[in-house]
């Protein structure tokens, strides 16, 4: 009942979309190519995250078959993108009934894994292949530290070829696992060339292997506010008022490469840490979600979507680490909700980046405390529980006899 339930809530998102977004652009023209039969069409059409198309082909073959057009294709393969993130929301809760959990927890769990604004709003934008990568990276690591490594390489491949900032996860699945790593990374290699080397193979463009590898290790020169690199903006008189900003050439070239680096850093920091003390194997969703923050924060193309992985990992680490609500889950969603929705209606785009930033690398560096050194947070736990707590003069009042 559960699953039926869980279906049909991602059923009635996806046909609610309004919008098939970026997906217009970048990935309907190769869908189309897929539809009709043309492989070397769509192989050469396809964008990096192409292969994301493949597990969308049923049912967007179905809604092709209907008649509907392309916001029903799109729907379509939103859906099945969603079936990820559902059997996620399944399994975590039924892990917590097992675990009797209260069934405010489990529900809270669930409604942000399927019903986060940002969830959302990543739907609308037309990456639904987001969700599906953050489900197969989460997974991943859940099953790494389970100790399933040919399901946790498998996974942690098709991630990466579902969306190519997945390779993030590596450090991080690699590390959860407790042995045969090397097994790991050949289940991984494996999964992620069977489903990305038949697109460069049927390509009729011989330059098309470049031209991915620039789109992942570039970003081009689009600059947003919500991002840490915003003090470094170049700006351009467009005239009639209107004023374009852009981020310097060499930190178009950097920033990914620098997110990869910094992730792989953080591992090992945290690797160092669990051998010293024997952290629980779990806590490897935490230092997957920290990775995925700073992923959003040093991306000059930061956009609400980036943030929704590091939602995912950290509602489900909470849930498995963590009694009550999944506070720091609820915390990034609303913030996030907040500076990319709400706020720029009302903000121009300096405002927009200090907002951004006072909350956001706080929150990033409280995550990294937390992975290399918790005990430097126990005075801040103290405080919140002090502050909890009555007073001593209210407690002998209410247990004075006099009272009584």
């Amino acid at each position: 009942l559960l699953a039926a339930a869980l279906l049909c809530a991602c059923a009635l998102i996806a046909a609610l979309v309004p919008t098939a977004g970026d997906y217009s652009g970048e990935l309907s023209p190769a869908m189309h190519a897929l539809l009709r039969g043309d492989l070397g069409a769509f192989a050469t059409g396809a964008p990096v995250y192409g292969a994301s198309a493949l597990p969308r082909l049923p049912f967007a073959a179905a809604a092709d078959a209907l008649g509907g057009g392309e916001l029903a294709v799109f729907r379509a393969g939103a859906f099945a993108c969603m079936t990820a993130v559902a059997a996620l929301a399944w399994w975590i809760s039924r892990t917590l009934r097992a675990t009797d959990r209260p069934r405010l927890q489990q529900a809270v769990i669930v409604a942000i894994l399927i019903l986060s604004p940002v969830l959302l709003r990543t739907l609308r934008d037309g990456h639904p292949e987001d969700i599906l990568a953050a489900t197969l990276a989460i997974g991943a690591t859940l099953a790494a530290a389970r100790g399933r490594t040919v399901p946790a390489g498998l996974a942690l491949g098709l991630a990466i070829t579902a969306k190519p900032w997945a390779v993030i996860a590596v450090a991080p699945v690699v590390l959860a696992a407790p042995g045969r790593r090397l097994l790991l990374l050949t289940c991984c290699g494996t999964a992620a060339a069977a489903t990305y080397l038949p697109i460069l193979l049927l390509a009729h463009d011989p330059g098309k292997g470049s031209s991915h590898y620039a789109a992942v290790t570039s970003t081009g020169r689009l600059f947003h506010p919500q991002q840490l690199f915003w003090p470094l903006r170049e700006s351009h008189d467009l005239g009639a008022g209107i004023t374009a900003y852009t981020g310097p050439l060499w930190l178009s070239t950097i920033a990914h490469p620098a997110i990869v680096a910094f992730g792989g850093g953080l591992s090992l920091l945290w690797a160092t840490r669990r051998r010293r003390t024997g952290a629980v194997p779990d806590d490897a969703l935490l230092l997957l979600a920290t990775c995925l923050l700073f992923r959003a924060l040093l991306d000059p193309w930061n956009l609400a979507y980036y943030a929704l992985p590091a939602v995912l990992a950290l509602a489900i680490w909470e849930a498995l680490r963590r009694d009550g609500l999944p506070l720091l889950a609820l915390s990034l969603t609303a913030l996030t909700w907040l500076s990319f929705v709400r706020l720029p209606r009302y903000l121009e785009w300096d405002a927009l980046a200090w907002t951004y930033l006072v909350w956001a690398v706080p929150l990033a560096l409280m995550l990294v405390l937390r992975l290399t050194a918790p005990a430097a947070l126990v005075p801040l736990r103290r405080w919140i529980a002090r502050d909890r707590q009555p007073s001593s003069s209210a407690t002998a009042a209410r247990t004075s006899p006099s009272v009584t």
